[in-house]
């Protein structure tokens, strides 16, 4: 501060200008590498350069795009995925979305399926095979080479092969399928936050368009789909620019639903009063989401029975009474409910 008042005369400048300037002068020091500071200003005019990011799927996923795509097991997500995958290396769009771009080089990474369960879905029992677009590129994990190098993590490793893969391919678009077998193997991290920063690390990088699949625990199928409802939900919301969600049906089995759940670069068209329904069928060759109609989400939720609400009930306050140290969003975890419903029932039950 002292080294700044030497540089203008004898009341030049007054304290306010003076610690403006001191400001600037500390916060564009180029010794900084962690923050890479400018002005809103300066911010703003680098972003005019560079192009407006196109739709990938309508208003759920942008190019440019950490998204997540979330579900409970068998709801449709890698069907779904590879759909989208699909769509985006052809010259297709998902029906009802509108807005989709293509001619896209997409890796997908399928950590869910073996090839021939990859196979069995796109043929017509095992012969007369979809023919995908040699842009569409698939990756199993090797379990020979990843044995062999026990002491990187497992996500290291991944993300290691995806940023090669990125810089020898031009990748555009990474899709993982799913998070839930990564974090299997760093569970004693006890969260998937390692894996999230290196992806957004790479999305950041390289700009590249990344889709992460990834499972509900058990859920009360009578509430709508939020963010909560993801496994690891405060590390994975926190990292995604977008989250959208496939919801199974209460009032038929055979359909399923797509509901925004979270955007920043777009508004919510497909939120609780306006949800995509779908059934999953198989025309010919290729296993797909066929659309149905739109829908409000209440109406696919389940109407719990007075006796089910009693059950319920009964389970929270044994899952309490058996683990007093519990927590509410544990218990609402194992019997399938939300917290506050936790809370509320043995906070009334401990004033008894």
């Amino acid at each position: 501060m002292d080294k700044l008042r030497k540089l203008y005369p004898e009341g030049q400048l007054n304290e306010a200008d003076l610690n403006r300037d001191f400001t600037k002068n500390t916060m564009s020091s180029e010794d900084s590498k962690v923050l890479d500071v400018k002005t809103a200003n300066e911010w703003i005019e680098m972003a005019k350069s560079k192009p407006i990011p196109l739709s990938l799927l309508d208003c759920l996923w942008f190019q440019g795009e950490l998204a997540i795509l979330f579900a409970d097991t068998n709801a449709g997500k890698s069907v779904f995925a590879v759909q989208i995958a699909d769509a985006l290396t052809n010259m297709t769009c998902i029906e009802p979305f509108s807005k989709c771009s293509s001619g896209f080089n997409v890796l997908y990474c399928d950590f869910e399926m073996s090839d021939k369960q990859f196979e069995n879905r796109y043929s017509e029992e095992y012969s007369n095979h979809y023919l995908f677009s040699p842009n569409f590129f698939r990756a199993e994990l090797n379990l020979d080479e990843f044995l062999l190098k026990t002491d990187i993590p497992i996500e290291e490793q991944i993300c290691n092969e995806i940023v090669s893969y990125i810089s020898r391919h031009n990748a555009q678009i990474v899709i993982i399928d799913n998070l839930t077998y990564i974090a299997k193997e760093i569970e004693k991290s006890k969260n998937i936050q390692p894996i999230m920063q290196k992806l957004k690390w790479i999305n950041k990088k390289y700009g590249t368009s990344i889709l992460v699949l990834a499972h509900t625990p058990k859920r009360d199928l009578s509430r709508p789909l939020t963010s909560s409802d993801i496994n690891g939900s405060k590390f994975l919301s926190n990292f995604a620019d977008s989250i959208f969600a496939i919801g199974k049906s209460a009032k038929d089995e055979s359909l399923k639903y797509v509901k925004q759940i979270k955007s920043r670069n777009s508004a919510y068209v497909f939120g609780a009063e306006n949800v995509v329904v779908f059934t999953i069928e198989k025309e010919f060759n290729f296993l797909l989401f066929n659309y149905q109609q739109m829908d409000t989400e209440i109406d696919h939720l389940h109407v719990r029975s007075k006796e089910e609400m009693n059950e319920l009930d009964r389970q929270i306050l044994e899952e309490h009474k058996n683990d007093p140290n519990l927590s509410f969003g544990k218990i609402a975890e194992k019997v399938g409910t939300n917290k506050m419903r936790v809370k509320r029932l043995i906070d009334r039950n401990s004033n008894l």
